[in-house]
């Protein structure tokens, strides 16, 4: 059984997911459950949130383990230069973060708000 609560950090945490910092005050979700036997917690900000249950409901069947890895490999974001898929972000904030793009060397900010991601997944329909 896996269990979903939003609560309200006491201490900093980071999301699993995006690697962003939670900040003390700010809420999060924590899951905490048992996957293939093994008992597993984690703690996501409300964005990651919003943006995993955005593209469960579009019929997105993967499982997510983090932002980086998962959503970007998917290709839905994409180098706003060369229009490549193979970069990383940084200094991961609520709705942008800094990318710099490993085939072309391009860097700067990059909305990546759930409206920022309900846009580029209809783009990709």
């Amino acid at each position: 059984m896996t269990t979903f609560k939003t609560v309200t950090a006491r201490k900093r945490h980071v999301c699993d997911y995006c690697y962003k910092p939670i900040e003390k005050g700010e809420n999060y979700q924590r899951q905490k459950g048992f996957y293939d036997g093994e008992f597993y917690e984690l703690k996501q900000c409300l964005r990651c949130v919003e943006v995993i249950e955005f593209l469960h409901r579009v019929e997105w069947q993967e499982e997510f383990h983090n932002f980086n890895d998962d959503f970007l490999d998917y290709g839905y974001l994409r180098c706003p230069e060369c229009n490549s898929s193979v970069f990383r972000f940084e200094n991961i904030g609520k709705d942008t973060a800094d990318y710099k793009c490993e085939e072309c060397g391009s860097a700067g900010k990059m909305d990546i708000s759930l409206e920022a991601v309900k846009l580029t997944v209809e783009v990709h329909k």
